[in-house]
C-alpha cells in the first residue's frame, strides 16, 4: 500500500489531540454498515480505500458535513484494512488506534453477529500509524518535619518525573519498544536552555514469527524460567525478573510441542575492573609455623594460598539455555546457565617442592588478573497444573564455581627465619621470611581453581479443592556446598548444607464477604562447618553463586535470623470486605520469624484498609506494628508507624493523592514500577540492610533500633499527582 503523507501542521494538531485525551474510534459499526468518518474541514476531496474496493482512490467518495467527511459501506464479517485518501495523499485513520501491515493500514474487524471486535491498540499518534505513545507523569511534593529547626515542616525539592513510552510496530513480525525519561534532578546538570536530559532508560527489539520469538533487550524484563528454582529470574529480595540492568538477546523456537530458549546477556557494569593489590610474600608468611625443637620455620601445608577478590559483577556475561517437551501429561525440562567474568581478583600460590627434605623450598605463582565463573544445570519435571487441580514439581541442579587466572608469573622461593633482638624482652625473636631465589620471573600457565561445588534438589506440589475453594501446598528444597580454600580461606574443604520445608494453605469463602485466609511457612535447617566464614552463609550473595551478584536474600524479616542454625518464617494473612456497598476491604498481613520451638525474634503485623466510598475517591490506610525479641543482638523493643492517603481521580488516568507518613508504595527503580517496598527502602537507608548484616552483624543491635525509631518518628505530608496517558 502507498505511504502516508500528511501536512506537518495536521500532524502536530492530531498528535496533541491524541496525547491530550482518550482516542475515539474512527469507525462505527451500524446495522446498515460501517460508517467511516474523517475530520478535515479544509480538505477538497476525501475518499476511503481498502480491500473492499480493491484500494481504489475514487470508488468510495466521502461527503462533507460540518467539517466531517463520512460514508457508510456494507462490509462482511472479518477484518478489513483501509486508509483515507485526502486530496490525493494516503493517510491512516487518525482516530482509529488499530493498524497493521508494512504501511500502517487502519483496521476494522466485524464479528459474525455484526458488531465491532475491539483489538489491542497499536497507534495513537498522527506522527505515524505504527507508533503507540504512552507515558506517565509523577509530581511528588514532600513536606518533612525538621526536628533540628524547631520541628518546623520543610518542603523537600519536588520530584518531577516523566516517562515517555514508545511502542513501534515496524511490520507484522517486528516490534520496537523504548522508554525515555525526564527527571528534574537530572536537569540540574543542564546549562544550555535548549537542552534537556531526556535519557534512554530501557528498550527492546522483538521479532516474532510462527517458528521463532526473539528479543534484543537493554534493561528490560525477559521474565523468569518456569523451573522450580528459577535458574534465570526471581532475582534478589524484591523478586525481579531477569533482564533489568542487563543487555543482551533471548530467543525461543520450537519443534512441535517442544521448545528451546537461548539467552545471552552482559551487565556492562562500570567499576570493579581493577584487581585488588596483593603483597604476596607477606601474605604467604601467615601460612607458616615454628618448629620449637629445631627452631626453624616450615609451611603448614604443601600449598599456601592467598586470594583476594573484588565482590562485583565486573561486566559479567551470562549464557543460558532451557528446553521443554511435553510427554504423556508430564512436561520434562532441562536448564543450563554459565556466568563468566565477575569478581576480579589477585591470586598467589606457593607449592612446596616434595624433594626438599626441609620442606622450605617451593615455587610461587602469582596472577594479578583473575576472574570468577560458574556454571550450573540440571533437569526438572512438571505434572498437572493449568486445567488440573493438582501440580507436582521436581528439579535437580548441579553447579560449580571456579577462579580463572591469566597472565601469571612464577619464581623460586625459600622460607627462612629472621632473627631480631628485642631489647625490652632481652631476647632474640624469630620471624618467618620468604625470600625470592630466582634471578628472574618465568611465565605461569593458565590457572583454573575450584571455588565451590554445589547441588540443589526440589520436590513439591499443591492441590486445589474446587468445590470448597481450598488450596494446600508443600515443598522440600535442599542445597549443598563443598567450598575450597579459595572460597573460604580455610586450608581444608568445607561442606555446608541446608534443608528448607515450605507449606501453604489458602481458603476462600465467597459467601462470607469474600473472606480469604492464607498461611505460608518456611522452615530452614542449616548445617555449617564451625570454620565457615561469616560471609559464606547461604543468604549472602558473595559466596553463593546461585544468587545474582549484589542481590542477597536478607529480607527485613530475616535480619535477626542471620547466623542461626535453624530458622522459621511464618506468614499468616486475612482479608475480607468491610462494606460491599462502599467497596471497602480489610487486609491483615503477618510475619513471625525466629528459631523453631522458641519465642519469635521478629513479629510484624500490617493492617490495611482500602476503599472507594465514592466513585472518584480512594481511601487507603496502612499501619505497621513490629516487635523485636533477639537476645543474640540484645535487641528488644516495639515500633509502629502508619500511612494514610486520600486520592481523587480527576479523569481517566489522572489522580491526585494527599497522604501522611512514609508511603509503602514507591517506584522500584530497577523495574520502574510501583511496589510495596517503601518502608524497606527507608529502613535500608538507615544502614540496616543485608550488606550491613554481612559486614558487621553485631552493629545491627544499634542500626536496627535507630532505623526503626527514625521510621516511627518520621513526620511527612505528601501531595502526589499521577497522569497516565
Amino acid at each position: 500500500m502507498k505511504r502516508t503523507a500528511v501536512p506537518p501542521l495536521v500532524h502536530l494538531v492530531l498528535m496533541l489531540m491524541a496525547v491530550a485525551g482518550p482516542v475515539a474510534a474512527g469507525v462505527e459499526v451500524l446495522p446498515e454498515g460501517v460508517r467511516f468518518s474523517y475530520t478535515d474541514p479544509v480538505a477538497g476531496q476525501v475518499t476511503v480505500a481498502g480491500e473492499f474496493n480493491a484500494w481504489s482512490t475514487t470508488a468510495t467518495p466521502m461527503v462533507l458535513e460540518d467539517g466531517v467527511w463520512t460514508v457508510t459501506v456494507k462490509l462482511d464479517p472479518g477484518k478489513h484494512e483501509y486508509k483515507y485518501v485526502v486530496d490525493g495523499q494516503w493517510t491512516a485513520d487518525p482516530e482509529n488506534p488499530y493498524t497493521t501491515g508494512a504501511y500502517g493500514n487502519s483496521v476494522v474487524e466485524i464479528s459474525a453477529s455484526g458488531t465491532e471486535v475491539k483489538q489491542e491498540a497499536t497507534s495513537n499518534t498522527a506522527l505515524s500509524p505504527k507508533i503507540l505513545l504512552g507515558g506517565r507523569f509523577i509530581g511528588l511534593y514532600i513536606s518533612r518535619e525538621n526536628a533540628g529547626r524547631g520541628r518546623q515542616y520543610e518542603l523537600i525539592r519536588p520530584v518531577m518525573d516523566i516517562d515517555l513510552d514508545w511502542k513501534v510496530r515496524v511490520n507484522e513480525v517486528t516490534n520496537l519498544h523504548m522508554l525515555t525519561k525526564i527527571n528534574n534532578e537530572n536537569e540540574k546538570t543542564v546549562t544550555d536552555f535548549w537542552r534537556t536530559n531526556l535519557r534512554f532508560d530501557r528498550g527492546s527489539i522483538r521479532l516474532h514469527t510462527d517458528r521463532i520469538e526473539g528479543k534484543l533487550f537493554d534493561n528490560e524484563s525477559v521474565g523468569r524460567w518456569d523451573d522450580p528454582w528459577n535458574l534465570v529470574g526471581s532475582v534478589g529480595i524484591f523478586d525481579h525478573d531477569f533482564g533489568y540492568r542487563e543487555q543482551g538477546a533471548i530467543g525461543t523456537t520450537g519443534w512441535g510441542k517442544a521448545k528451546l530458549t537461548l539467552l545471552y546477556s552482559d551487565d556492562f557494569e562500570n567499576g570493579g575492573t581493577t584487581n585488588p593489590g596483593l603483597d604476596t610474600l607477606t601474605a604467604a608468611e601467615e601460612g607458616t609455623f615454628l618448629d620449637s625443637t629445631s627452631m626453624t620455620y616450615g609451611f603448614t601445608s604443601a600449598r599456601t594460598v592467598t586470594y583476594v577478590a573484588q565482590n562485583t559483577d565486573n561486566d559479567k556475561d551470562v549464557f543460558a539455555l532451557r528446553g521443554k517437551v511435553p510427554f504423556g501429561g508430564v512436561t520434562l525440562g532441562s536448564s543450563f546457565r554459565l556466568d563468566r567474568g565477575y569478581n576480579p581478583g589477585s591470586l598467589s600460590l606457593i607449592d612446596i617442592d616434595p624433594a626438599d627434605p626441609e620442606g622450605t623450598a617451593g615455587v610461587q605463582r602469582n596472577w594479578t588478573n583473575t576472574v570468577e565463573e560458574w556454571w550450573g544445570g540440571g533437569g526438572d519435571l512438571l505434572a498437572g497444573g493449568e486445567d488440573r487441580p493438582y501440580t507436582f514439581q521436581a528439579e535437580f541442579l548441579y553447579g560449580r564455581a571456579d577462579v580463572v587466572a591469566r597472565d601469571g608469573s612464577e619464581r623460586d622461593v625459600r622460607l627462612t627465619a629472621s632473627a631480631t633482638y628485642d631489647e625490652a624482652l632481652g631476647d632474640t625473636l624469630l620471624d618467618p621470611v620468604i625470600v625470592v631465589e630466582s634471578s628472574s620471573d618465568r611465565p605461569a600457565d593458565l590457572g583454573k581453581f575450584r571455588l565451590d561445588r554445589s547441588y540443589r534438589y526440589y520436590l513439591g506440589g499443591s492441590y486445589r479443592f474446587e468445590d470448597s475453594d481450598f488450596e494446600v501446598g508443600a515443598g522440600w528444597a535442599r542445597e549443598t556446598h563443598d567450598q575450597s580454600r579459595f572460597a573460604t580461606g580455610v586450608s581444608e574443604d568445607l561442606e555446608n548444607s541446608y534443608n528448607r520445608f515450605d507449606f501453604t494453605i489458602k481458603q476462600v469463602i465467597p459467601d462470607a464477604r469474600d473472606l480469604t485466609v492464607a498461611f505460608e511457612a518456611k522452615v530452614f535447617d542449616f548445617y555449617y562447618d564451625e570454620r565457615t566464614p561469616w560471609e559464606n552463609q547461604f543468604w549472602f550473595d558473595k559466596r553463593n553463586f546461585w544468587l545474582d551478584q549484589g542481590e542477597h536474600e536478607v529480607e527485613y524479616d530475616r535480619m535477626t535470623l542471620v547466623g542461626g542454625r535453624d530458622a522459621s518464617i511464618l506468614k499468616p494473612s486475612l482479608s475480607f470486605e468491610l462494606s460491599k456497598k462502599r467497596r471497602i476491604d480489610f487486609t491483615y498481613l503477618g510475619t513471625i520469624a525466629g528459631e523453631p520451638g522458641k519465642e519469635p525474634k521478629y513479629v510484624e503485623s500490617l493492617f490495611q484498609v482500602l476503599g472507594r466510598p465514592w466513585r472518584q475517591i480512594r481511601l487507603y490506610s496502612d499501619t505497621r506494628l513490629v516487635k523485636y525479641n533477639d537476645p543474640v543482638l540484645d535487641l528488644f523493643g516495639s515500633y509502629w508507624c502508619t500511612f494514610a492517603e486520600v486520592a481523587y481521580e480527576m479523569g481517566k488516568g489522572m489522580e491526585i493523592a494527599f497522604s501522611y507518613g512514609v508511603d509503602p508504595y514507591v517506584i522500584d527503580d530497577a523495574v520502574n514500577k510501583y511496589d510495596y517496598i517503601g518502608r524497606d527502602l527507608f529502613l535500608f537507608a538507615g544502614g540496616a540492610d543485608g550488606e550491613a548484616a554481612r559486614r558487621a552483624f553485631t552493629g545491627l543491635s544499634e542500626t536496627i533500633p535507630d532505623a526503626e525509631q527514625a521510621l516511627e518518628d518520621e513526620r511527612r505530608f505528601q501531595i502526589e499527582g499521577i497522569v497516565r496517558f
